[in-house]
């Protein structure tokens, strides 16, 4: 028999595309903190159902650098990457998320309602999330089942060398 393993997580990414912009007018955020409602803390592993329904707050860390992650909408750059338990059928969450540069008590925040999850999914909050108050996107892919092929990473095979197979038809 074949067992098909998946993880149990969800993956919660929020990026911004004016990080540089920020910085230029003299606001440099260097810590994140998320908070998400709807999430659980109980998975049972026969039956793969989650209960215990409660809020979490992942404490203020380190902005990942563009050089240590790279977001996975081109453009774009990480505020925040996460993982949470959710139910294996889509389901939404609210999501807030703070940064700053300093501490806490001077964190700016950002409140996202009604954001899509889904186990070994993938849901990114993307925008101009530093200078704007309305660029906010949000999407929710199949994170875990194959990789996620961008013209990019074509140009990259193709201008260092490289095996790419495409699954479905890419438009450059």
């Amino acid at each position: 028999e074949i067992i098909e393993l998946k993880r149990p997580f969800a993956q919660l990414n929020i990026g911004t595309s004016d990080y540089a912009a920020s910085k230029s007018a003299g606001y440099e955020p260097k810590y994140s903190s998320v908070k998400v409602s709807n999430v659980y803390n109980t998975l049972n592993l026969v039956d793969g159902t989650v209960s215990n329904d409660v809020e979490v707050v992942y404490s203020y860390n380190a902005i990942p650098t563009p050089t240590d992650q790279i977001f996975p909408v081109t453009g774009y750059e990480y505020l925040a990457m996460n993982y949470l338990l959710v139910d294996s059928e889509k389901d939404v969450i609210d999501v807030e998320f703070a940064y700053t540069e300093t501490d806490e008590n001077a964190a700016k925040k950002r409140t996202v309602g009604s954001v899509p999850v889904q186990r070994n999914h993938r849901t990114n909050i993307y925008g101009q999330l530093l200078t704007s108050n309305v660029d906010i996107n949000v999407e929710i892919k199949p994170a875990y089942e194959e990789p996620a092929l961008e013209a990019d990473e074509l140009f990259l095979a193709a201008a260092v060398g490289g095996k790419v197979t495409l699954k479905n038809d890419v438009e450059l």
